[in-house]
């Protein structure tokens, strides 16, 4: 799984979950993003783009955790 265009890894085989620190991906992300790119399974995988909470990118320093699900 790639997220902003980095390899990440992931815990699950049919759902996945990845750990990134805010701050890791503020350094991957456009100031005040609304999106983070993600890209499943290698060359032959989907891509697409999750939302990104509301001033995550911005003001927002606690964050318990962000949620991106995939659907077909």
């Amino acid at each position: 799984m790639r997220l902003a265009g980095h390899e990440v890894a992931v815990q699950g085989a049919h759902s996945w979950r990845v750990a990134v620190p805010l701050e890791t991906v503020q350094v991957w992300s456009a100031p005040f993003a609304r999106t983070i790119s993600v890209q499943i399974g290698g060359a032959e995988g989907g891509e697409g783009k999750a939302r990104l909470p509301i001033g995550l990118l911005g003001h927002i320093a606690d964050l318990a955790f962000l949620d991106v699900s995939a659907s077909h």
